[in-house]
């Protein structure tokens, strides 16, 4: 890679072959050799640019969170290796992801379920934990973390 930063993002690239994964390599090349394009030298990464660099590259907000995380790993390396004294993506914000709510049973869904024919040791108290769940909305993991003392 040429200029600056390309340099430095061949070091970067070297440095992370020995902690992460092959695909993950692949990744950030593809993204950061994207930055090193837009940015020749180490001192033009302000957070213009990069905010520039990702309107221009990054159509979607999951690419645009990729590639930022890509830039933030590599700009710390850039910190660790003595290159910048600044951190120029500490201002910019990862794009909204949405959050999707997790899959809710149907009554009849429910009602299947409780219907089933008990096959375990203990079939009323594992009928009153799917009640508690459907009726409460909770989650697994919210229902194994009840203390019978709340």
């Amino acid at each position: 890679m040429e200029g600056e930063l390309g340099r430095y993002l061949t070091s970067f690239l070297e440095h992370l072959r020995v902690r992460r994964s092959a695909n993950t390599v692949r990744a950030y090349r593809t993204d950061l050799s994207q930055l090193a394009t837009e940015v020749a030298a180490v001192g033009d990464l302000t957070p213009d640019r990069l905010r520039l660099w990702l309107r221009r590259c990054a159509p979607t907000p999951v690419t645009r969170a990729r590639k930022l995380s890509a830039a933030r790993a590599f700009v710390r390396y850039l910190r660790t290796v003595g290159a910048i004294d600044h951190d120029p993506t500490d201002v910019l914000e990862a794009p909204y992801k949405r959050k999707r709510l997790p899959k809710a049973l149907s009554p009849r869904q429910a009602q299947e379920l409780l219907d089933q024919d008990a096959e375990s040791r203990t079939p009323l108290r594992d009928r009153a934990l799917l009640e508690l769940m459907y009726s409460a909305g909770l989650r697994v993991s919210e229902l194994v973390g009840i203390d019978l003392d709340d």
